[in-house]
């Protein structure tokens, strides 16, 4: 049986003499374990949202189209960040990250006019 730090160095890009890394060699390093979930958590939490946010608009609306287009709204942050090496800015990461804003603050207005 291989000892752990030889799992690490083959996760670190060991020599090519060595095995490939399996799932098992990934998820025996706590550290990307931590990762793993938190990023697991951070996904199950926008889908949450963008389906919180979708029936909100339509119990609110009782259109359709405008649930269709808020949920559509929510998804694009997640195309522009993949697009995010073309932009040329300081730090495009953080622009992005506050794009929900725009879409989400309108909601917490008292009265939302009827379409």
């Amino acid at each position: 049986m291989e000892s752990q730090a030889a799992r690490h160095a083959v996760a670190r890009g060991g020599t090519s003499e060595q095995a490939a890394t399996t799932f098992r060699d990934v998820f025996a390093v706590a550290e990307f374990r931590a990762l793993w979930a938190a990023q697991l958590l951070s996904v199950i939490g926008d889908q949450l949202a963008r389906v919180a946010l979708t029936v909100l608009v339509y119990d609110r609306t009782r259109s359709a189209l405008l649930a269709a287009v808020t949920f559509v709204a929510s998804i694009v942050p997640t195309f522009v960040g993949g697009v995010s090496p073309v932009i040329d800015a300081p730090n495009p990461a953080i622009a992005i990250g506050k794009m929900p804003c725009v879409y989400i603050t309108p909601f917490g207005m008292p009265v939302v006019p009827p379409v």
